[in-house]
């Protein structure tokens, strides 16, 4: 209905795509831009339109529309004419583009597109990137314009045309688009902004919470139909078994909504998804891409900080068993992200990386440009990952430690990265690109829990006692309670906390705990309640030195 309305109302050629700032230079006789500029009309009617009863106009002066015969000698299967068939395109080229120079003739032509030139040896007097192009009947009235009345619309790129979005639109900028397309033009053929379905993928983001997974998906429609029924398949590549979602929310053109595909529940691992949408029937393939996440702890993290420096830098570890290309990655804090590492680094296993802003005498390390700024009495670091993942994120305080050319060094890889505990200042001043001085060992494998120490004794170098759970039966409700050896309950470190695979890292103390224990013996009780009721019962003795 849209298309014989607008046959109805539009009975005049229109301005369809401009190519001001062709691929090379702008000046210099014979350049690129000299040479290599073109306007496509669009003959939107029933009817053959004759270009040589109108005339194009820009900043500079007026050109008559003639057939490009020339053309023929290179292009033989164009027509070198002046009239435009219905629903059909033709090219106004400058007269110059068939002389040699640098990107020579670059355009490929569709067959049967009418070509034409302008009377002198310029296209207007060589458009500009301020022109306003007009095009105008032989009574000098306007039927079709580009930038007018608010000068260039948008700002030029170099080797990308403008494209008109809806061909019954209006002249404004709000209707014109950088072209899409590979070539950076669509010269003859459909604008690449004008496909009547087409989708893009405008971000995929992974919300992890625990073992389960979330994805929002931003897709805008760049067609110029409304899209009223999706469907968004999709495949992780690692053994999880994929699916199909489908979503009826109508998306009107040139808008964009977030849907959310999920929750899964994913072993713990680092997975790429892909994501394809299709029209309601799976016929029509409208857009593709994907994505990197981990689900459980980050194989990468945040192992020491020196904030408060002459050089700040971030240290990163490897906590995973694979290697991982470092290309793409950054560092940011709220307010600012670094460039990414362009080249590639390969980070292996156990292995560290330092990511600075000036030069230090470390081998395993790149100066990042753009390095944010660290606040030196408290900040939160993030790493980011080359799909946009946050790897990692750490919020810290100059209370948790560090100062003047001494860093903020992890107690363990395995370790909350948000919690104070997790944290202390380096021993040796700084470690950067090899292990931390106050690195701690927390246990890999238990019978249902494991501590790093039996004593806590900040003074004596052991700020926290680090404990892993590990129950032999899951999904398992986990409590963690101290009591004195009267009997009496004075902590609760875990309370009843689903662990859906059985496992949990913590620390004493505990992030939540305000109360400091005094001197003396202690009873570390572990419960653990199964689905099913069945009930794990584990005791420690710990000690407490202040």
């Amino acid at each position: 209905m849209i298309w014989i309305l607008c046959t109805i109302i539009i009975s005049n050629p229109i301005i369809n795509e401009v190519m001001l700032d062709p691929l090379g230079p702008e000046t210099g006789s014979l350049s690129p831009g000299d040479r290599n500029e073109f306007i496509e009309i669009y003959n939107p009617t029933n009817d053959t339109i004759d270009m040589a009863q109108f005339k194009l106009q820009d900043n500079a002066e007026t050109d008559s529309i003639v057939p490009f015969s020339e053309i023929l000698q290179y292009y033989p299967h164009v027509k070198a004419t002046t009239k435009i068939p219905p629903e059909s395109y033709g090219v106004i080229l400058d007269r110059e583009y068939i002389l040699p120079g640098e990107n020579y003739m670059p355009y490929v032509l569709p067959p049967g597109v009418s070509v034409m030139t302008t009377k002198d040896t310029d296209l207007g007097n060589g458009l500009s990137t301020n022109d306003t192009i007009k095009l105008i009947n032989l009574q000098g009235e306007i039927v079709s314009s580009f930038g007018l009345g608010r000068g260039f619309p948008l700002p030029s790129k170099d080797g990308i045309s403008f494209e008109r979005k809806f061909y019954w639109g209006s002249d404004d900028e709000s209707n014109w688009r950088y072209c899409e397309a590979q070539a950076g033009h669509t010269c003859g053929y459909q604008n690449s902004v004008s496909e009547p379905y087409s989708l893009k993928i405008v971000s995929i983001d992974a919300i992890p919470k625990n073992y389960e997974i979330i994805f929002k998906l931003t897709i805008k429609n760049t067609g110029i139909e409304t899209i009223s029924h999706l469907k968004i398949v999709y495949d992780f590549e690692g053994g999880y078994p994929g699916g199909v979602e489908t979503i009826i929310n109508p998306l009107s053109p040139d808008s964009q909504r977030t849907y959310e595909i999920g929750p899964f529940q994913i072993p713990t691992g680092y997975y790429r998804v892909t994501f394809k949408i299709y029209t309601d029937d799976l016929t029509n393939f409208l857009a593709c891409d994907s994505t990197r996440f981990y689900v459980g702890k980050s194989p990468i993290v945040i192992s020491e900080i020196m904030y408060n420096g002459e050089t700040e830098w971030i240290e990163i570890y490897n906590n995973s068993n694979i290697p991982f290309n470092l290309k793409g990655f950054c560092v940011a804090d709220p307010r600012k992200r670094s460039n990414p590492v362009r080249e590639d680094i390969t980070l292996e296993p156990k292995s560290y990386f330092v990511f600075s802003s000036k030069d230090i005498p470390v081998e395993n390390k790149v100066v990042l440009s753009g390095f944010p700024a660290l606040n030196n009495t408290g900040d939160t670091v993030y790493l980011i990952g080359s799909f946009n993942e946050i790897f990692d994120m750490v919020p810290y305080s100059n209370k948790w430690g560090g100062g003047y050319n001494v860093s903020l060094e992890r107690l363990s890889p395995d370790m909350e990265s948000t919690s104070p505990f997790s944290w202390t200042s380096s021993r040796e001043g700084s470690t950067p690109g090899r292990k931390n001085s106050v690195e701690i060992t927390i246990p890999q494998r238990g019978e249902i829990i494991s501590l790093s120490k039996k004593v806590l004794a900040p003074s004596r170098g052991i700020p926290v006692i680090a404990g892993n759970l590990e129950f032999p039966e899951f999904p398992v409700y986990a409590t963690v309670e101290i009591y004195r050896i009267d009997g009496i309950k004075v902590l609760t470190v875990i309370d009843n906390e689903l662990l859906k695979d059985g496992r949990m890292y913590f620390t004493i103390p505990a992030p939540s705990q305000e109360k400091t224990l005094d001197e003396g013996i202690y009873l570390l009780l572990v419960k653990g309640k199964t689905l099913e009721g069945k009930l794990y019962v584990k005791r420690e003795v710990i000690g407490i030195m202040n």
